[in-house]
């Protein structure tokens, strides 16, 4: 079982000096605007917590079975990564995600 996270503090913007919420309005939703700092030139922090709990069994000699259960972003935080970067855009952050594992190891 582990259970992870991590914090972001809220990584720079660069924008034009003076640039304001109200001028991305009409090309961003309300969302994604209230998770940027336009005062600052930061998107705000946020943290994400992560969850996994797996399990091996031995079904005989040389047979065993693997399963892993993950749940990342529990709480379902939106959140950015970048906003209007020149490399990469505007990237929005996962949403809650389910993932699983099974698998058969043969000896």
């Amino acid at each position: 079982m582990a259970l992870g996270g991590r914090h972001d503090s809220g990584f720079s913007i660069e924008l034009e000096p003076g640039a304001t919420k109200e001028d991305f309005a009409r090309d961003f939703s309300e969302k994604i605007l209230d998770r940027v700092n336009f005062e600052r030139g930061f998107i705000k922090p946020h943290t994400v917590l992560d969850f996994s709990i797996g399990k091996d069994i031995k079904l005989n000699e040389r047979v065993s079975l693997s399963a892993q259960f993950n749940i990342r972003n529990i709480d379902g935080t939106f959140y950015l990564i970048s906003f209007q970067s020149v490399s990469s855009g505007t990237t929005v952050g996962r949403p809650r995600n389910y993932s699983g594992k099974l698998s058969l190891d043969f000896k």
